[in-house]
C-alpha cells in the first residue's frame, strides 16, 4: 500500500475534466494502494485544497476554468507545502517555460495517453 509518513494511505487529487478518464485514473489509483479524490476545474481544486491535505497533485494542464501551470503556481503562493507535490498531464506538446518550472520545482509531467507503467512509476517517486 502507498503510504504516508502517518501510516495512512497517500491521497491525490486528480484536477481533470474529462469524466470517463478522471474515472480510470481513480480506479488505477486504487488498484496501486493510494486515495484518490477527483475535481473537474481549478475552483473546485482550491476548495478541496482548503478542505484537506494532499501527498499529490495531478493537473491536467487545459482545464475549462483555468491552465494547470496557472492553478499550480496560484496554489504553492496559497499553500507552498504543495511546491514539487504535482504531476501535469497533457494531450500536447508542453511550452518551454512549463518545461523549466518541470525541472525547478523537480515535478513530472505524463503526455495523454500515458502508459499504466509510466503512471506507476511515476507515483512510486513521489
Amino acid at each position: 500500500m502507498a503510504e504516508s509518513a502517518n501510516g495512512k494511505r497517500k491521497k491525490i487529487l486528480l484536477i481533470e475534466d474529462e469524466q470517463e478518464l478522471s474515472e480510470i485514473i481513480l480506479r488505477m489509483l486504487e488498484s496501486f494502494g493510494y486515495e484518490g479524490e477527483s475535481v473537474d476545474c481549478a475552483r473546485n481544486a482550491l476548495q478541496a485544497i482548503d478542505q484537506s491535505n494532499f501527498d499529490l497533485l495531478i493537473i491536467d494542464l487545459t482545464l475549462p476554468d483555468a491552465n494547470g501551470k496557472d492553478l499550480y503556481e496560484k496554489i504553492i503562493r496559497q499553500k507552498p507545502d504543495y511546491c514539487g507535490k504535482a504531476v501535469f498531464t497533457s494531450g500536447m506538446e508542453i511550452s518551454d517555460d512549463l518545461k523549466e518550472l518541470i525541472r525547478k520545482d523537480k515535478l513530472d509531467f505524463l503526455q495523454k495517453p500515458f502508459s499504466l507503467t509510466n503512471f506507476r512509476s511515476i507515483l512510486k517517486r513521489v
